[in-house]
């Protein structure tokens, strides 16, 4: 059979993007508020971290969060910019919806777990340290225990859900075909 051309771009929708550029802004403006109220500790930390989401976001021209097709998927979202690491889907081993709770709130994410987990630490320094930072979000706030190599925050998935986009992909992933003997000797071919 030939593989399919069906290609899956998944962007950001750029009112999110503008929303989140705006929210960063209203919080470094906060910082600045308590670093005058006299807490410097917590308003500069509040400042400098927001800040530095604020000018990633406008460094990262993208909107393109993660592209798949027949052959595998690249999450652009956790390269760094200008990589286009390929994982095959051979290298997939499950696509699922992973929570995030911190408090009454709770975040999505869209999860891969992949059957090597050094599969994107081994190429560069770069996407060694993105791959940590993944980790880390993944590490001990997310109910699955942080076991995925790849969490999208649904907050940079376009506006669908991200229980629809985990079916997307599960229907470019070609249908693994495992060969063994059956019961009586006989050489068999399955779909998985």
């Amino acid at each position: 059979m030939p593989p399919s051309t069906n290609t899956l771009v998944l962007k950001q929708p750029l009112w999110k993007r503008v929303a989140l550029l705006i929210a960063a802004a209203i919080f470094v403006v906060g910082g600045v508020y308590i670093i005058l109220a006299g807490n410097y500790l917590l308003g500069i930390l509040c400042t400098g971290f927001f800040g530095a989401c604020g000018i990633l976001m406008l460094l990262k021209p993208s909107r393109v969060v993660l592209t798949a097709d027949a052959e595998g998927i690249v999450p652009t979202f956790v390269l760094p910019k200008g990589s286009v690491t390929k994982i095959p889907w051979s290298m997939v081993d499950k696509i699922y919806i992973a929570t995030a709770r911190m408090g009454s709130n709770k975040q999505h994410y869209l999860a891969i777990t992949l059957h090597d987990p050094e599969f994107l630490t081994r190429n560069s320094t770069a996407q060694q340290i993105g791959a940590a930072m993944n980790q880390m979000i993944g590490s001990k706030m997310v109910d699955d225990g942080g076991v995925a190599q790849i969490y999208i925050p649904a907050a940079a998935l376009p506006g669908w859900s991200v229980g629809k986009i985990v079916e997307q992909l599960n229907e470019l992933r070609p249908v693994p075909i495992t060969s063994g003997l059956n019961n009586s000797g006989v050489a068999t071919s399955a779909a998985v």
